[in-house]
């Protein structure tokens, strides 16, 4: 099997109009546009540059999204009622089925990495392929031993945390930028 191609580019990349639905917009008339970087071969990732003018509208995630600001700001707003406010340099991670509002005072450009989310039998079962592959791999190395196999069974697999759990959501936003 051929390895897959590592995709390389500029967030600087011509951008089309991406009309928000009007059925979101809250105030005033955002202009959104943006552009593909890359989409895996499977297409349940998508990374893109997405830039708005200003306005206020609600968002509904329909699949998880990650998002870094390159520029401008936002404040964002979730269903606790308080507003974090967004800028340069700032990541956040919005999972499937949340919503927010969006409120833009003048611009933002943002790059968003988009993750369809896999249901969860299948993706427990992604997760015993991936042991597995593991254990097969230390299994075949020219070093194999009991030892390193038992140490590839010992060790825990990582664990994200669920909805719900802390850390799971990136609200509120800490500011750790430097003063």
């Amino acid at each position: 099997m051929a390895e897959p191609n590592i995709a390389f580019t500029k967030t600087d990349i011509a951008l089309k109009s991406a009309p928000i639905r009007p059925e979101w917009i809250l105030d005033g008339d955002p202009q959104a546009r943006n552009g593909v970087l890359a989409l895996s071969e499977d297409r349940m990732a998508t990374t893109l540059v997405w830039e708005c003018t200003a306005g206020r509208f609600r968002w509904v995630y329909d699949v998880d999204e990650t998002i870094h600001i390159l520029e401008g700001g936002v404040e964002v707003t979730q269903g606790d009622g308080v507003p974090q406010r967004l800028s340069p340099g700032d990541v956040v991670f919005f999972p499937a089925g949340s919503s927010a509002v969006w409120r833009i005072d003048s611009y933002v450009r943002k790059l968003a990495f988009f993750r369809q989310p896999v249901p969860r039998p299948l993706s427990l079962m992604l997760r015993a392929y991936r042991r597995a592959a593991e254990m097969a791999l230390a299994l075949s190395a020219p070093d194999a031993s009991p030892a390193k196999l038992d140490a590839v069974m010992d060790e825990p697999a990582p664990r994200r945390p669920g909805r719900g759990e802390p850390g799971f959501l990136a609200f509120p936003l800490e500011d750790n930028r430097a003063a």
